[in-house]
């Protein structure tokens, strides 16, 4: 399957072997400043630090910290990224949400990732190293969670920076995903239940007034469990009305923390606008309401294209902005969109968690 491309689109050049930085030792004095990037995937943002520069911060503070938008840097979450040199795996990266949870997946995330590594942010001979494995015509390959992804990074003429990521294939079996669903057996998918079903996610929530007239559940056609990496409920709505109707600020709590869910899980309101062509608003577990969610946008895809709404490619139109995905014959997702750089610097994490009362549990044990 090809993606749907960018017009003029050229891909990244040139690598060289790629060693292991050692992380910094807890013993060692916590760094005055470390380096920081603030990146974003269509406005789901982040602040990315090497993992060098990030080991000796708990990493829950840390990412309470930096993530306060009045206190700290601002942002979604915190991701580290480091260099690897084994398994032909190239970097590691790893995410944790605003709320100090750490996350197996993120789509949005790993674009800006990829293009943290490949401008510098893990030095010039990282990023070299990196633009000739693209070069010679391989991906490079990111170590997430418990998997392995591949990535392919893309310049337009304008000056623009895509990332491609092959997220494999979704998981679909309940008891994987994990949802805990009454008379679904934890091999059964979980994908296009009807609306009276939703009883069985145990949210907190009046099903039967919320389906009625005004209501937030009014114009749900059916709702699927994904995992990318990582859980998804995703809600399919009949119009882009009900979707923007859909009350994310007291639904997607509720649908988060449902006692069918025991790893919480991202909530997607989504409507097809025609086969090739979505729409999609986030509450994203850890975060709340976000602008985008890449990996949501995957799961959405893979529910919406189950059901018939959608085909083999499609574009999903995220408050923040569009993403291109689509279905190889080897049933991987292919998604495709902008990794953007907002702003760097040096920032102090121990002032800032001294100043928002954070413990740094890590240093403290």
């Amino acid at each position: 399957m090809t993606m749907p491309s960018a017009e003029r689109c050229n891909p990244v050049a040139e690598p060289v072997a790629i060693v292991e930085i050692a992380s910094a030792s807890r013993a060692e004095p916590q760094p005055r400043s470390i380096a920081f990037r603030r990146m974003h995937g269509l406005g789901n943002d982040y602040v990315f630090l090497a993992e060098q520069d990030a080991a000796a911060f708990d990493r829950r503070s840390l990412a309470i910290g930096l993530s306060d938008r009045h206190f700290g840097v601002g942002g979604d979450g915190v991701i580290t990224v480091e260099p690897l040199d084994g398994d032909a795996t190239h970097l590691r990266m790893r995410m944790w949400n605003a709320d100090g949870s750490e996350s197996g997946m993120c789509g949005n995330g790993l674009r800006s990732a990829v293009r943290f590594a490949m401008t510098g942010g893990l030095g010039d001979w990282i990023a070299d190293s990196l633009r000739r494995v693209l070069q010679a015509g391989a991906p490079l390959r990111v170590r997430i969670g418990r998997g392995v992804v591949s990535a392919k990074a893309f310049e337009t003429p304008e000056g623009a920076f895509e990332v491609e990521i092959d997220l494999g294939s979704p998981t679909l079996a309940a008891g994987e995903v994990p949802v805990e669903i009454e008379g679904v057996d934890a091999a059964s998918r979980v994908l296009g239940l009807p609306p009276d079903r939703l009883l069985a996610c145990r949210a907190a929530l009046d099903l039967e007034r919320e389906r009625g007239p005004g209501g937030s559940l009014a114009g749900l056609l059916a709702w699927s469990c994904v995992s990318m990496g990582n859980p998804h409920l995703v809600l399919e709505f009949a119009s882009l009305d009900a979707v923007e109707a859909f009350d994310l600020a007291r639904l997607g709590p509720a649908f988060e923390h449902g006692a069918a869910f025991p790893e919480r899980i991202n909530v997607h309101a989504v409507a097809a606008i025609d086969a090739h062509r979505f729409r999609m608003r986030t509450w994203e577990r850890g975060s709340g309401i976000t602008m985008a969610c890449g990996s949501g946008a995957c799961a959405s895809f893979v529910a919406l294209r189950d059901r018939g709404s959608l085909g083999e490619h499609a574009i999903g139109e995220l408050p923040g902005g569009m993403l291109r995905l689509a279905a190889t014959a080897e049933g991987s997702i292919l998604m495709r969109g902008e990794a953007f750089e907002s702003c760097r610097g040096t920032v102090e994490p121990a002032a800032i968690l001294a100043r928002l009362g954070l413990r740094d549990a890590e240093r403290e044990a």
